[in-house]
């Protein structure tokens, strides 16, 4: 490029884990419940998942249903799907 553009740039190469830290027994439903968390970002859980988590397995699994979507971590995403 003329005149060279004035950024750095950089390469990322991602490999999967070969043992991979969290196992979602049902990967369709893991998958389900996160599109449709995260298509209602601002929502709390509780109001996100309505039609796919119960209140009793949000105390089960003592996730505040209250919490946004951004703010569960993978591990609690792969619970509430197991």
């Amino acid at each position: 490029f003329h005149p060279p553009p004035k950024v750095d740039s950089a390469m990322v190469k991602l490999k999967p884990l070969e043992n991979p830290l969290y196992r979602a027994r049902d990967e369709q439903l893991f998958a389900l419940m996160v599109r449709t968390a995260f298509s209602a970002r601002r929502k709390t859980l509780k109001n996100a998942l309505k039609d796919l988590v119960s209140s009793e397995h949000f105390n089960l699994l003592e996730i505040d249903s209250r919490r946004r979507p951004e703010e569960l971590s993978v591990g609690e995403f792969v619970a509430l799907a197991n």
